[in-house]
């Protein structure tokens, strides 16, 4: 009886073993990019962190352009799964030459020239570790995006005003430029339709000159999507994408659009008080509040009378246009004075006869805007 039951033991043993260094991707030693286990895409195997600190380090062979993801199911509660992505420099004093920093489990790393990449995992924090070994596994996804590599200005793609663009926000922070000639001063609007559940899509407007410092000037901040730019002339100007934190991505492309809308306020650039054009009392003009955030400064001279006084007319129902005046601070002629609040059209302010002041028209919240004109007249 004991001779039956020793050896279908150690049989078990042997095999067991032989299965699990097949299983197991993470044979070591590979704590180091030169010990890196090399695993196929497709296939799963298992890896575990252990012990506390451990570096796991594998690498996969590439020869088109796409994506390597890293995924890992059964997971321990106690380990906050990362993984990065690198080269192997093999004379070079730090061997590594890291292509992405760490990121939570599942991620990507877009490549765009064939040859051997590397990825390495760990606990977040390095302070937790599990003996139990989790499923791991590598895919290819071949690129689907026809603009990558487009994640920096120097790589921006040429498109026309008004073409259609199909792209995705993949991977994890991915940023996509485009570039745009612009005949003259004017405006560049986005738009988008389909955008994958869950990426908030926003964007914004810069000129880039390799030779300046620096190379990018951004002439507006991150909007959401829709949103406009004023361009103040001709010129070669670009446009980034991007999740509004960078948290969230799809493979599913979607549409964008990048249209130029030709000037159609006179009075533009006023959004300074420092290019305030000069108005009278008695005029009628005709301003839009366009893009969001627009603020319109005017320059009058007052009259005899002791009020100024602004009506409106035509105004398109998207915005809630608002005045308030101001004059130059006499000790720093480089700001205003508050005179007023904001006010609601029509509005009436109580004025120095024979006076310089200044008025200023805006959106109720700056959240809205129409490139359609309207009227203000002035008295």
């Amino acid at each position: 009886m004991r001779k039956f039951f020793v050896i279908p033991l150690v049989i078990a043993v042997i095999a067991g073993c032989g299965e699990g260094r097949g299983r197991f991707g993470d044979t070591e030693p590979n704590s180091r990019i030169e010990d890196a286990n090399e695993v196929s895409f497709g296939e799963s195997f298992l890896a575990k962190i252990y012990p506390e600190g451990d570096r796991d380090w594998y690498k996969v062979e590439v020869s088109e352009p796409g994506y390597i993801r890293v995924q890992a199911s059964d997971v321990t509660d106690e380990l906050d799964l990362q993984v990065a992505f690198a080269l192997y420099q093999e004379w070079e004093a730090n061997t590594e030459q890291r292509l992405r920093s760490w990121n939570r489990l599942p991620d990507a790393l877009p490549v765009h020239e064939e040859g051997t990449y590397y990825f390495v995992m760990r606990d977040e924090w390095d302070n937790s570790y599990s003996e139990e070994p989790f499923q791991v596994k590598v895919d290819f996804l071949e690129e689907f995006d026809p603009y990558e590599p487009n994640d920096a200005p120097e790589d921006a793609k040429l498109v026309e005003p008004g073409e259609e663009l199909d792209f995705a926000i993949f991977p994890l922070g991915d940023r996509d430029w485009f570039k745009v000639d612009v005949p003259g001063q004017g405006y560049l609007s986005v738009s988008s339709r389909g955008v994958p559940s869950g990426v908030d899509l926003q964007v914004r407007f810069a000129v880039f000159d390799e030779w300046a410092s620096p190379q990018v000037n951004h002439l507006r901040s991150w909007g959401d999507v829709p949103d406009a730019c004023f361009i103040p002339g001709e010129g070669e100007y670009y446009v980034e994408f991007r999740d509004e934190w960078d948290n969230s991505y799809s493979q599913t492309p979607f549409m964008a659009k990048i249209d130029f809308i030709g000037e159609m306020d006179i009075y533009e650039p006023n959004n300074e008080f420092t290019d305030a054009k000069e108005v009278m009392a008695g005029d009628t003009i005709n301003i839009a509040v366009f893009p969001r955030g627009d603020r319109d400064f005017f320059k009058i001279n007052t009259t005899q009378s002791n009020t100024l006084s602004f009506q409106a007319r035509d105004v398109p129902s998207a915005i809630d246009p608002q005045v308030a005046i101001y004059t130059v601070d006499p000790d720093d002629m480089n700001n205003l004075i508050s005179q007023s609040g904001w006010e609601k059209f029509p509005a009436e302010f109580v004025v120095e006869p024979n006076s310089e002041y200044y008025f200023c028209i805006r959106d109720e919240w700056d959240n809205a805007s129409s490139p359609e004109l309207f009227t203000v007249r002035i008295e």
